[in-house]
Parts: structure tokens; C-alpha cells; sequence
């Protein structure tokens, strides 16, 4: 049997496979050390016997139904990539697992994993009615598997804390999990049909980043009347201190948002689902969004109406009477509570992904190793020894930014809440482009970044389960500028990234010290 994409083919065995799987299975190769290291490896000596079973079962054309492997092949040259498979957690309750593996290294983060498992796990679920589920089970230490998880849609469901060992350190077990229902509803026309949407669309091509702001702004007046023909362009200001978006305002009431990078593209359709979702549920007004594709721009751009309002500053807020603040602290709280308790199986209906703001405790231990790479020789002593005080207690505890997964903002910046000073109350919130599900403590981070810890306890009333959170908020918030220091000096060309934290509050107690109701 073969199942195919447009480069690749998942088939049976062949008796061409078996000198390349031979040379595979050879001591030495590095997909060894990722691919269930803590289990034994065939021997030298045992191989040919393991690879002459193989060489029988083609032979006899003996292949089960549903097939419980299928080797990964180059559609173009028919050379052997890897294979695919499954195998039982507990077959009394239709409950197994998938597995993958790509040999070569040359192969890897090169989209061949991510098909090839998509392609089989359509495969079984259309082949075995039964199943409810799937899982796919690997280790802490092989972060390309946990990666290619999380993109298919799985869901980390269990971490086995220190229930592995390789090279004599422990890492934990991972298991993620993916509901039939859930495959079917991120993709309803089969998997294949979404990588035929995924590779006829359009190749990106962002403006050139040496346009002058006039050069800019033509270019995005000439789409918005291309879409939007019957709206005079009377005056247009355009905005460009986002990081994200390049931002137009028509006539001071119609906003047109563009993409600023490759990566926002994704972003923007990401955002596009989570609007829609979140005008179900919450009563904080939120922009009514118009999803345009340009072939001009060779990638979409959106469009709303103006919500009125000013970016809501640190100091313009406590500047404001105390009963004025706690009910701007209500309206966030509200819209944050409301938010956070979206019930998951209509997150998932929506198709909506994992956050980009998710971390695991692999990449804070990275965004560490990072910061001591990159910013510990510019920094003070005094400001090193912050650092490492920072970072303790999720370095020592893995489990510490641990929580339960929900439908959350991310990036909740000032310029983002929109302050009506007649009223001295929100207008609305109008960006969610980090929107996803992922940890609600990020959310709390971005305000007590922006306006303080003590302005966010007076959410509490709101939000009553607020504490629970805090704690991972703080070492959050407490990251932000040294990831965008960091930014800064990976994009030199982009030195918006240095000046990002200037004007953010101080107002932060230290990670550990608790939550004490006021």
C-alpha cells in the first residue's frame, strides 16, 4: 500500500529498503541518541538476523491490516527517509501510540517529520474506527519530538518527572495526546487536503525594510483601495511602533493592520480565530475583523473600525483617583477571568493553536543559557547575581511554571488597552496577535511589566483564583527585557528592541514571596 504527498510516500517495505535500513541500524548515528535512547539497541552482531525478518515478510507480500509500519521514501528518488509506526498502550481500551523516525540529519527540521506523521496518523484513525485516540510518547531530551507534537495539534496530557535516563541524567517522560474529534475538527478535509492548502499558498514577499514611511504607506493605500473602493482616503496616519504590524488609520475611524515580518503572517490568521472566539465570551469590546489576501503584498492584511481611545500608560493610570483605578482593575480583571474559562473543547473547535508565547522548561533553560552567553558580559555585577537569583527556582524545579492550559492573551501592553479619559474606563483591547492557549500567568506578567504588582492585586475581586498565578507571573515578567535585550542583539538593524522596556514599572515583588490578599 502507499499513501503520498507531493514529495513524499509512506509504502511498504522493499527489498531496496533493506541495505539503507541496515546501514541505519548501525552504532553510531545520531537519531540513536534521540530515539528512545534508554531502551536497548540491536547489537552488531543481531542486525542481519532483524533485518532478514524483514526481507521474509516482503517476500511473502505479509503485511497486517491496518499496517503497523510503513517506511518514509522520496517520491522523486524512492530513497528510504525513515519510518513510521504505532503500537499499543492497551489494546482492551483501543489506546495506542504513533511513532516516527527520520535518519538522517540532513533530513530534520525540513517538514518531513510533520508530514509523514500527519499522513499516518490520518491513516489509523481512518482505518480503525474504533480508536478515540491517539498518543505519541517521547523524552524531555529530544525537543524536535515535543516540537513536531505540538505543531500536529497534540496536546501535552502527562510529564513523567526524572522517569528517564541517558548518559547517567534523568529527563522526564512526555506524553501527548490528540482526540479523534479534535484531529477532525483542525482538519476536517483530511490531513493531505491541508497540506495541498498549505503549499498553494502564495509564497510570502514583505516590503523591502529600506522603504521610506511615504514609500510604505503608498504601497498599503493602494490595497486598501483595491479592497475597500467606496472609502474615501481623506487622511491616513500611519504607525509603525508595533513590533508586529505596520499599522494605517483611515479618516481616523477605519484601521488597516499589515504584517511586519514573514512570521506574522501566521500570526495574523491565528489572531483571526481567536477574535472570533473571544466576541463569544467577553464583554470588553473587541475589534470586528475583516480578513483581506493581497496578491500584490502576496500575503493578507486585516481591517476593522477605529475603537476610540488612548494607549493606557503607568503613570497616566495612577495618576487617576484609586476608585477609578480599581474599576479599570475590575474591567481587566473581568476580561481576563472571562477569558481564561473559555471551556477547551471550543477553543479546539476553532481550530486555535498553542500560544507563541508558550515556553517549555527547556526554553527558559535556554533563554538562561542565552542570557549568560550573550548579555552576562555587558552586565554589572550587581546585575548578573539579579539574574541567577531570578532564574533559581525554575532551574532547580522544572515543574515550576507547571499549569493547566487556557485561552489567553499574551501580550496585554499598554498601547494595546484603549483609555477613555472622558470616562477614565476602557474602551476595548485590540490586539491579539500572541493570543492561544497557553499559561493565563503570561497575561499578568505583561500587566505587572506595564503598571506594577500593585495595581494588578486590585484585580483580585475579579479574578478571585488570581494567586494561583502570580507566582509564574512574576518570574515571567521579570524575563521580559532580557528577551528583548537579547532581541536587540540578534537583530542589530532593529534597535526598536532596546528601547522597549523604558517607562515599565519596577513595582514587582520577588519571585517566592506569596500572595497576601489586600
Amino acid at each position: 500500500m502507499e499513501i503520498h504527498s507531493k514529495r513524499l510516500r509512506l509504502r511498504d517495505w522493499q527489498l531496496g529498503d533493506l541495505e539503507t535500513y541496515t546501514y541505519w541500524l548501525q552504532p553510531g548515528h545520531r537519531w540513536q541518541a534521540l530515539d528512545g535512547p534508554y531502551y536497548p539497541s540491536p547489537t552488531v552482531e543481531k542486525i542481519p538476523s532483524y533485518v532478514a525478518k524483514i526481507g521474509q515478510r516482503i517476500e511473502k507480500n505479509e503485511w497486517p491490516t491496518p499496517r503497523q509500519s510503513l517506511t518514509i521514501s522520496d517520491k522523486e528518488t524512492g530513497k528510504m527517509r525513515g519510518r513510521v509506526s504505532w503500537y499499543w498502550q492497551s489494546e482492551e481500551t483501543n489506546w495506542l501510540s504513533v511513532g516516527i523516525v527520520i535518519y538522517d540529519p540532513a533530513d530534520w527540521q525540513q517538514g518531513w517529520g510533520y508530514e509523514s506523521l500527519g499522513l499516518w496518523c490520518d491513516y489509523l484513525l481512518g482505518t480503525m474506527p474504533q480508536l478515540a485516540r491517539l498518543d505519541l510518547r517521547t523524552w524531555s531530551g529530544n525537543t524536535g519530538m515535543m516540537r513536531l507534537a505540538e505543531k500536529l495539534g497534540f496536546r501535552e496530557e502527562a510529564r513523567f518527572r526524572d522517569a528517564r535516563i541517558v548518559d547517567g541524567a534523568y529527563y522526564d517522560g512526555m506524553g501527548y495526546g490528540m482526540l479523534r474529534a479534535e484531529w477532525e475538527a483542525r482538519y476536517p478535509q483530511g490531513f493531505l487536503s491541508h497540506l495541498t492548502e498549505i503549499a498553494n499558498q502564495p509564497e510570502s514577499k514583505m516590503l523591502p525594510k529600506n522603504l521610506t514611511p511615504e514609500e510604505k504607506t503608498a504601497a498599503y493605500q493602494q490595497e486598501i483601495a483595491r479592497v475597500e473602493p467606496n472609502l474615501s482616503q481623506e487622511s491616513v496616519e500611519i504607525n509603525n511602533e508595533g513590533l508586529v504590524n505596520s499599522v494605517l488609520i483611515v479618516n481616523g475611524r477605519r484601521v488597516f493592520r499589515f504584517p511586519k515580518h514573514d512570521w506574522a503572517i501566521d500570526h495574523l490568521r491565528q489572531e483571526a480565530n481567536c477574535l472570533t472566539l473571544a466576541r463569544q465570551h467577553l464583554t470588553m469590546p473587541l475589534p470586528n475583523w475583516t480578513v483581506y489576501e493581497s496578491e500584490q503584498l502576496s500575503h493578507p492584511f486585516v481591517a476593522y473600525d477605529w475603537i476610540p481611545g488612548e494607549a493606557l500608560t503607568r503613570h497616566g493610570l495612577l495618576r487617576l483617583p484609586l476608585i477609578d483605578q480599581q474599576a479599570i482593575a475590575e474591567q481587566l480583571g473581568t476580561f481576563l477571568f472571562q477569558m481564561h474559562t473559555i471551556p477547551m473543547r471550543e477553543v479546539e473547535k476553532m481550530g486555535i493553536r498553542p500560544s507563541v508565547t508558550n515556553r517549555t522548561p527547556e526554553k527558559w533553560q535556554k533563554l538562561y543559557n542565552d542570557v549568560k552567553e550573550m548579555l552576562f558580559p555587558h552586565l554589572a555585577t550587581f546585575a548578573r547575581a539579579w539574574v541567577e537569583q531570578h532564574f533559581a527556582p525554575v532551574l532547580a524545579n522544572p515543574d515550576f511554571m507547571a499549569h493547566k492550559p487556557a485561552f489567553m492573551n499574551g501580550d496585554l501592553g499598554g498601547y494595546h488597552l484603549l483609555f477613555n479619559r472622558e470616562n477614565r474606563r476602557l474602551n476595548g483591547v485590540i490586539d491579539f496577535g500572541t493570543a492561544g492557549v497557553g499559561d493565563p500567568a503570561a497575561d499578568f506578567a505583561c500587566l505587572i511589566d506595564q503598571f506594577g504588582e500593585t495595581f494588578v492585586r486590585l484585580m483580585a475581586p475579579a479574578y478571585p483564583d488570581i494567586a494561583q498565578h502570580i507566582e509564574r507571573a512574576r518570574f515571567w515578567a521579570g524575563t521580559l527585557e532580557l528577551q528583548w535585550l537579547l532581541g536587540g542583539l540578534r537583530y542589530p538593524d532593529e534597535p526598536d528592541w532596546f528601547m522597549v522596556h523604558i517607562g515599565r514599572a519596577r513595582d514587582v515583588l520577588p519571585v517566592g514571596s506569596g500572595w497576601q490578599p489586600m
